[in-house]
C-alpha cells in the first residue's frame, strides 16, 4: 500500500455536503450556547448539556481544522476531538489555577472564537479552496494523503448487501432485547455474565458475521456498513451495564465526578485530598463542561462514557492502522479486535481514558505526516523490516502547524495523567530509534515536560512520597509481583476465575501479537512502527508498580499495536484460498471473536458484585450527604463505595477495620475529635466476599455487632446498606 499525493487538479472541488452540514450545525450549536450564556436569568435551553458537550469537546478543533483547510478524513475528525479536549483541559486548568476560575469569561471567548472560525470557513468563496498542488507549494494547508488499497479491499460480492443488512438488523434487535431482559438482581460473583441471557451472544455473533461479511464485500459501501456494525457492537459490549444496571457503574467514576464538581462550584484545586488533583487537566475540563452545560453535577456523563471512549479509541486505532499502511478493511478489522480485547477497564469516566485516546491520536498523526523509512540496507531493515509506504510530502508551514498541534496535545496529556506521558515518551523514543519518524526530538520534549510538571506542578504529590516513588525503580520483579501475585491472591472461586480469565486474555493477545510479528517478518511485511509500539510500553514496568495497576496499563497501551498486527496476518487468506472457500475469510474471525465475547464479559464486568452502584447504596449515600454535618468523618471498611462524590471539604472518609471489636475501638478514639459515622454498603460487602474471602452476610453481621454495643444509632438504612452514627452511650 503506497500513499501518494493526488495528481494535480486544475479545477477546485466544492466543500463536501457532509462537511458543510457539520459546519452549519456546529455554528448553530455554538451560537445557541453563547446566547444561553448571555441571556439574563436561568438561560434555559432545551438540550443544552448535549450541545455544551459537543461545543467544548469537538466543535473548536473542527473549526480550527476547517480554517487551515485541513482535509476531512477520519484522522481529521479524531484530531478535532483531540484539539478540542486538549484546549478545554489546558484553558480551564489555567483559569482555575491562576485566574480565579473566571469560567464565564473563558466560555464567552470560547464561543465567540469558535463561531468566528466556523463563519470564516462557511463564508469562504469556493475559488479560495486550495488544490493539492497549491497546498504543496505554500500556505498553511495540509495536503491530503491518498492511499491505494490492497487487493482484498475491492468489491467482491455486492449482491449479498441486502442480506447482510438484514443480519445487522436482526443482530441489533436480538442484542437489544437481551439487554432489556437482563435482571441486575442476577449479578453475582461472575458479574454481568450471570445476568445476560445466552441469546445476547447470539446477537453479537450475528453482528460480527454482518461486519466481516461487509468487509469481504469491500468498497466504500461495504466499509461504511462494517463501521455501522462496529458501532452497534461497541454499544452492545461496552454499554451493557448502562442498559442493565439502575445507576452508572464504578465508584471511582463517581469520585472523579465529585472532583470535577468541586472545581466547577468551588473554583479551586484540592491536591491535599488526592494526588490526582496534581494532574487536574481532565477534572478542570469536565468542570468547564459542567458550568457551560448549566447542570448541578456531571453524573449524566457517567453511564455511557465507556461507549464514547471506546468509539473514539476505535477510530484512533483505525487511524493508526492506516498510518502504517494497512488497508481500510483490515484497519476496520483491527478496530474490531481492539473493541473485543479491551477488557482492561480503563475506559470509564477517568483521565487515563482520555489520555489513552490522546496518546494514540498523537502516534497516528506523527506516523501519518512525519513518518520516515529506515535505511533499506541498515540493521533495522534487516532485523525488523521496512514500512510499505513512502513518507508523505509536507510543506514547511504545514509541517510546523502539525508539529505544534502534536505538542499542544502532548501538553494536555502531561497535565492530565501520571502514567500516560511515560508511555507516550517510550513509544516516540522507540519510533525515533528505529528511524520510523522524522520528529526525533518530540519524545524528548514530552519527557522533559513531564519531569518539569512532576517537579513543580505536582510538588504536593511527591513531597513526602519520594521514597515510595523511587523504591521500585528498576525492580521489575517487585513490580510484576505487586501486579500479578497480589491480584491473584485467593478470594472467592468466582473471583479466581475472573482473574484467570483476565490473565488469559492478556497473555493470549501478547502471544498473538508476537506470532503476528514473526509471520509478517517472514513475509518481509512487518512495519517497524508496530514492533516499536508493541514492545516499548513494557519499559514502564521498570519504573513503578502504580498501585498494582501498571501491568494493566501496559496491556492497554500495547493493545492498539497488537490489534493491528493480528489484523494484518495473512494466514486466514491463505487457508481460505487453499480450501477454495472464500466465505471462510469472513467466518474465521467471526468464530474467534464469538469465542472471545463471553470471556470479555467475564473479564470486563466480572467485578460487578462490588463495582455496580446499587439503588440501596446510592440512596444511603445521598442521605449521608444530606444529613451529616460539616467536618464529619465517615469510616468505611473498604473503598468499594461512593466516596467524595459531593462536599469534598466538609465530609472526610477514613479506613476502618473489618473486625467489629477493633472497629469500635477505632471509632471510640476518633469520636473525641468530632462527629463520627460508619457507612456500610452492598459494594463493600461484595468486595469483602469476592476479593477478601469473607462469608456471605458479613454486612448484616458487622452492622448488628456494632449496634449491639449501644454506642450507635441508625441514621439511614436502605435495604442492607446502612449509615450509623457513633453516639457514645453504653460503649
Amino acid at each position: 500500500m503506497i500513499p501518494t499525493i493526488a495528481p494535480p487538479r486544475s479545477v477546485t472541488q466544492p466543500t463536501p455536503f457532509l462537511t458543510r452540514v457539520v459546519d452549519l450545525v456546529g455554528l448553530a450549536m455554538t451560537l445557541l450556547v453563547l446566547a444561553a450564556l448571555l441571556v439574563p436569568g436561568e438561560g434555559n435551553l432545551p438540550g443544552r448539556p448535549g450541545m455544551a458537550l459537543l461545543v467544548v469537546t469537538f466543535v473548536p478543533g473542527w473549526a480550527a481544522l476547517r480554517v487551515v483547510r485541513a482535509p476531512m478524513t477520519p484522522l481529521s475528525v479524531l484530531g478535532a476531538f483531540a484539539l478540542s479536549v486538549s484546549l478545554a483541559m489546558l484553558a480551564s486548568l489555567i483559569t482555575v489555577a491562576w485566574l480565579s476560575w473566571q469560567w464565564q469569561v473563558l466560555a464567552i471567548v470560547w464561543m465567540l472564537a469558535t463561531a468566528s472560525a466556523l463563519g470564516v470557513a462557511i463564508l469562504r468563496p469556493p475559488d479560495e479552496e486550495l488544490t493539492d498542488v497549491e497546498a504543496l507549494e505554500g500556505g498553511w494547508a495540509v495536503a491530503r494523503p491518498y492511499w491505494r488499497d490492497e487487493a482484498d479491499a475491492v468489491d467482491i460480492d455486492p449482491a449479498n448487501d441486502p442480506l447482510l443488512w438484514l443480519l445487522t438488523i436482526a443482530g441489533a434487535l436480538i442484542t437489544g432485547a437481551s439487554l432489556a431482559a437482563a435482571d441486575p438482581g442476577d449479578i453475582d460473583g461472575y458479574g454481568l455474565l450471570s445476568a445476560l441471557p445466552q441469546w445476547y451472544f447470539v446477537g453479537l455473533a450475528m453482528l460480527l458475521l454482518a461486519l466481516f461479511g461487509q468487509l469481504r464485500t469491500g468498497g466504500h459501501r461495504g466499509h461504511v456498513a462494517a463501521v455501522v456494525n462496529l458501532g452497534l457492537l461497541i454499544v452492545a459490549l461496552h454499554g451493557a451495564p448502562g442498559f442493565v444496571e439502575s445507576a452508572p457503574r464504578f465508584p471511582v467514576a463517581w469520585l472523579h465526578a465529585g472532583f470535577a464538581d468541586h472545581i466547577a462550584y468551588e473554583g479551586e484545586l484540592y491536591p491535599q485530598l488526592d494526588a490526582r488533583f496534581s494532574w487536574a487537566g481532565f477534572f478542570s475540563g469536565v468542570a468547564f463542561v459542567e458550568r457551560v452545560a448549566d447542570t448541578d453535577d456531571v453524573f449524566w456523563l457517567l453511564r455511557f462514557a465507556p461507549v464514547v471512549v471506546n468509539a473514539v479509541a476505535a477510530l484512533a486505532v483505525f487511524a493508526l492502522a492506516r498510518a502504517v499502511g494497512t488497508s481500510t478493511g483490515r484497519s476496520i478489522a483491527a478496530a474490531t479486535i481492539f473493541v473485543f480485547a479491551n477488557w482492561i477497564g480503563q475506559d470509564y469516566f477517568a483521565p487515563q481514558a482520555v489520555g489513552f485516546v490522546l496518546v494514540t491520536t498523537v502516534l497516528a498523526t506523527v506516523l501519518t505526516y512525519f513518518g520516515d523509512a529506515p535505511d533499506g540496507n541498515g540493521r533495522v531493515a534487516r532485523w525488523v523490516g521496512v514500512p510499505q509506504q513512502a513518507p508523505l510530502a509536507l510543506t514547511k508551514r504545514s509541517g510546523t502547524l502539525l508539529y505544534a498541534a502534536c505538542l499542544f496535545v502532548c501538553t494536555a496529556v502531561v497535565a492530565s495523567h501520571q502514567l500516560s506521558p511515560p508511555m507516550l515518551v517510550a513509544m516516540l523514543a522507540a519510533l525515533a530509534l528505529l528511524g520510523r519518524i522524522r520528529t526525533k526530538m518530540l519524545g524528548a520534549i514530552v519527557g522533559l515536560g513531564f519531569v518539569l510538571w512532576l517537579s513543580h506542578a505536582a510538588e504536593t504529590y511527591w513531597v513526602g512520597h519520594l521514597n515510595d516513588l523511587l523504591n521500585q525503580f528498576g525492580d521489575v520483579g517487585s513490580v510484576i509481583n505487586s501486579n500479578v501475585s497480589e491480584r491473584a491472591r485467593p478470594g472467592s472461586p468466582a473471583r479466581e476465575l475472573v482473574v484467570r480469565c483476565r490473565l488469559l486474555l492478556v497473555f493470549t493477545i501478547w502471544l498473538a501479537g508476537v506470532c503476528a510479528i514473526v509471520e509478517q517478518r517472514r513475509r518481509r511485511a512487518l512495519d517497524p512502527a508496530l514492533a516499536a509500539m508493541f514492545f516499548s510500553p513494557f519499559v514502564v514496568l521498570g519504573m513503578q508498580s502504580y498501585g498494582g495497576e501498571v501491568l494493566m496499563r501496559v496491556a492497554l497501551f500495547t493493545l492498539p499495536a497488537a490489534s493491528i498486527l493480528i489484523a494484518r496476518v495473512q494466514m486466514p487468506v491463505r487457508l481460505a484460498s487453499r480450501a477454495r472457500l472464500p466465505a471462510a475469510l469472513a467466518v474465521i474471525p467471526v468464530i474467534a471473536l464469538s469465542i472471545v465475547a463471553p470471556l470479555f464479559v467475564l473479564a470486563r464486568f466480572g467485578n460487578e458484585s462490588y463495582e455496580q452502584v446499587t439503588p440501596n447504596d446510592r440512596a444511603v449515600v445521598d442521605d449521608m450527604y444530606d444529613l451529616v454535618p460539616d467536618g464529619s468523618r465517615v469510616y468505611v471498611v473498604n473503598r468499594s463505595t461512593l466516596m467524595y462524590a459531593d462536599r469534598l471539604r466538609e465530609v472526610q472518609f477514613r479506613d476502618l477495620s473489618s473486625d467489629p471489636v477493633t472497629a469500635d475501638q477505632m471509632l471510640a478514639d476518633a469520636e473525641r475529635d468530632g462527629d463520627v459515622f460508619v457507612l456500610v454498603t452492598e459494594g463493600q460487602e461484595g468486595y469483602r466476599h469476592e476479593v477478601q474471602g469473607a462469608e456471605p452476610g458479613w454486612l448484616a453481621s458487622f452492622a448488628s455487632q456494632l449496634m449491639a454495643t449501644g454506642s450507635y444509632r441508625v441514621v439511614s438504612q436502605r435495604g442492607p446498606s446502612v449509615l450509623l452514627e457513633r453516639t457514645g452511650g453504653a460503649g
